[in-house]
């Protein structure tokens, strides 16, 4: 597992994800309660419960793109609105250009 110089403050958030996701691993390979091993390696309790939930839900390459299905048979004249499960929301108003929409994906990735 890669060691952090100085304060987790000054790491971009892909960079605080992979410290956290090599503690996890580390923990899991090392045989010791959860306790133990936050004790051993000097880990705050509400940051690796912070980092547990938020790695374990859905992965960053896990992005599923679903058919949007509209009861009128054309896309509403106003605009759509979606709201991801960790609170995210994307509206996309008339005239949206739909082949902006892997980039702008990609950009919520990188929150």
């Amino acid at each position: 597992m890669e060691e952090i110089n100085g304060s987790q403050e000054e790491l971009t958030p892909k960079e605080k994800r992979k410290y956290w996701e090599g503690h996890f691993r580390a923990w899991e390979q090392s045989g010791l309660s959860q306790v133990e091993y936050r004790r051993q390696n000097n880990l705050k309790n509400h940051l690796w419960w912070y980092w547990r939930k938020r790695i374990s839900q859905v992965a960053d390459n896990d992005v599923t793109f679903v058919p949007l299905s509209f009861t009128s048979g054309k896309i509403p004249e106003s605009h759509i609105s979606v709201v991801t499960p960790n609170g995210y929301r994307i509206e996309i108003d008339k005239g949206f250009d739909f082949s902006k929409l892997r980039q702008l994906v990609e950009a919520f990735k990188g929150l």
